[in-house]
């Protein structure tokens, strides 16, 4: 029994120690409840405040988006930009060297051309100190050329007077020598047996002899060809001349004539005697014909010779 009873408090502590702890668990959930339920309301406060808060953020992070797109466009055009002006920045950095070359290379020209420059000017003094002298040179000789003009003049003057002189000398010796002419003129006619003829058909070769006088020497000097022309009363020249004619002066004008014959003369011998020979290559018609001979500047004379029929007889 008093097991029983022992077993039966036992019990019953146990399960008054099963209810406190019940009670006291209740008790603790209740309290813990109300705190969870007070910390839950908390909790709902603050993430309602969180959220209020998430959106301002969110609000806040569209902003820095759209801001931070405009920046990063903006960004993106100041970087083509910034290459567009780095490239710039290198062709004015080619450019500036380029300029900086050519400076330098001006430069070293503009002392060339400094160095041109001062020797110019050298060459320049030097040419001013020639011109100054020229200069003083030519006073000097324009002065000795008026002088000499002067002289000259004087000169011409004289010069003129001395060709009017001079003019009328030789118009006094063209006349002279004009009427000079070469004498013992003698013409022979001869037959193919050399006999002498006057018949016109019989005249084979026709033979002229003259002599020079000693005053052509005067105005002819050294060898000079002499030239014979046979022509008859129309001055027709007779047949077997030669091939072209020869101009030669005659009264101061130039007068072409046919040549039958030529001979050289030295007119420095005095009286010297000359002879032509022609031969005819037919006979001669009856008439009278004139041997005119020339030199190149004068006219030496001219002879005539006649000839006639034959008869039965003679």
């Amino acid at each position: 029994m008093e097991e029983e009873n022992g077993r039966s408090n036992v019990l019953t502590w146990i399960l008054g120690g099963i209810a406190a702890i019940g009670i006291i668990t209740a008790i603790y959930f209740g309290v813990k409840k109300n705190d969870l339920q007070r910390e839950k309301g908390q909790l709902s406060s603050r993430v309602d405040s969180l959220a209020t808060v998430k959106q301002q953020i969110q609000q806040e992070l569209n902003q820095y988006t759209t801001r931070y797109e405009a920046e990063h466009k903006q960004a993106e055009e100041l970087s083509s930009n910034l290459e567009e002006t780095n490239s710039q920045l290198a062709r004015r950095e080619a450019e500036l060297r380029r300029l900086q070359r050519q400076n330098s290379a001006s430069q070293q020209n503009q002392r060339q051309y400094a160095s041109q420059v001062t020797e110019l000017n050298t060459q320049i003094a030097g040419l001013n100190s020639q011109r100054d002298s020229m200069q003083t040179e030519l006073l000097a000789q324009t002065n000795t050329n008026q002088r000499l003009m002067t002289e000259a003049e004087g000169m011409r003057t004289e010069n003129q007077q001395f060709r009017t002189k001079l003019e009328a000398s030789e118009t006094q010796n063209s006349v002279l020598r004009n009427a000079l002419t070469a004498d013992y003129f003698t013409v022979e006619l001869r037959k193919p047996n050399n006999k002498v003829t006057a018949k016109a058909k019989k005249v084979h070769q026709v033979d002229v002899s003259m002599r020079v006088p000693n005053a052509f020497g005067e105005f002819m000097t050294g060898r000079k060809t002499v030239y014979l022309s046979l022509t008859d009363e129309q001055n027709n020249a007779l047949p077997g001349a030669q091939e072209g004619m020869v101009t030669v002066k005659q009264a101061g004008a130039d007068t072409p004539v046919r040549v039958h014959a030529t001979q050289a003369v030295d007119f420095g011998s005095s009286g010297q005697p000359i002879k032509f020979s022609f031969t005819l290559p037919e006979g001669l018609k009856p008439g009278t014909y004139k041997a005119a001979v020339y030199a190149d500047n004068a006219y030496l004379g001219t002879t005539g010779f006649t000839v006639r029929d034959s008869f039965l007889f003679f």
